[in-house]
């Protein structure tokens, strides 16, 4: 049985933001591509999940996102962004990662919440 049923487009800033070139002008960074991945979408359930969301976002501009493939929030001492996705014509971003990828479970997978731009 395959519990990872829906497919979303994350989007992950893989590129630098620009760079000076030999001529010292300024080259602007590759934008990144959509990542396919293939995931189960659930609601955010605050009373069921001991993860805390920001001040002031509401639990249904959260969704959880169980999948096999690694997902990122942002950290500021590598510069990572966080990833991003675009759901029911709402900008989502990654807030919080668990990996139980290497736990030995017969469904290894990650899990991660997303909230709402527009609420942070």
């Amino acid at each position: 049985m395959n519990l990872f049923r829906s497919t979303l487009s994350i989007l992950r800033d893989i590129s630098s933001s620009g760079y000076y070139d030999d001529n010292e002008n300024w080259v602007d960074g590759v934008p990144s591509t959509p990542i396919p991945i293939k995931c189960s979408i659930q609601p955010f359930n605050k009373g069921k999940h001991r993860i805390e969301i920001p001040t002031g976002v509401r639990t249904n501009d959260a969704l959880l996102i169980y999948t096999k493939t690694p997902l990122f929030t942002q950290d500021n001492s590598d510069n990572q962004t966080a990833d991003e996705f675009s759901y029911k014509d709402r900008l989502y971003e990654c807030i919080y990662v668990e990996d139980w990828t290497e736990h030995g479970l017969i469904s290894d997978h990650i899990k991660a919440v997303f909230v709402r731009k527009d609420s942070l």
